[in-house]
């Protein structure tokens, strides 16, 4: 409803912050003008100075961040249409707590949701290094026991040829995969058949 300016007097802040009140400036066809902020009733209930209003650009220059455009719009558009689900049908007074979101709180949420998201992706990016770096250490020891079990089984597999020709169960342990360890096998094995070279 647009507001006379004895109601304007008047208003509480608390109804200005609801969105009760428009004035009557209209610059579209189908609104009854725009509403009234707070800031603006409490402008006219005391004498204050006025919080200065500044440009992206400006606020950039000075080192101040804002939330993305894009973000601030997502975020409005998610709030007003999950409040406009869960109330259901309006009526046409009804329908300002769709426009609920005055542009500090729009700023406060986007400045917030831009927060969490980088303490999540830090955490995450954090926890990843963790675990690249454990695999490339896991890996590299797996490596030095591979190296030093391999120099171990050549010694051991020349120790058992050279000690040991009757004895079979030091065949037992040797690998399937090394072609020289198995034809040495054979060589120290007097039952498998082959005669000695």
């Amino acid at each position: 409803m647009n507001a006379s300016k004895t109601e304007l007097k008047n208003a509480s802040i608390y109804q200005a912050a609801a969105d009760w009140y428009r004035q009557s400036a209209s610059l579209e066809n189908n609104r009854k003008g725009h509403l009234v902020s707070p800031d603006e009733i409490l402008s006219k209930h005391m004498n204050i100075t006025e919080i200065p209003i500044y440009e992206r650009d400006q606020l950039m220059r000075k080192g101040i961040e804002l939330p993305d455009s894009d973000l601030l719009n997502a975020l409005h558009y998610y709030t007003s249409n999950r409040i406009h689900r869960s109330i259901g049908r309006l009526s046409q007074e009804d329908r300002r707590t769709s426009q609920i979101l005055d542009e500090t709180a729009l700023l406060a949420m986007g400045a917030a949701v831009e927060t969490w998201i980088d303490s999540l992706i830090s955490a995450r990016v954090d926890s990843f290094q963790q675990e690249i770096d454990g695999q490339e250490s896991e890996g590299d020891e797996e490596e030095e026991e591979e190296e030093d079990t391999g120099s171990e089984e050549g010694e051991n597999d020349e120790n058992d040829v050279d000690n040991n020709e009757d004895d079979t169960t030091g065949n037992d342990s040797l690998s399937s995969s090394d072609d020289n360890a198995m034809v040495e096998a054979e060589i120290s094995d007097p039952s498998s058949g082959s005669e000695y070279r």
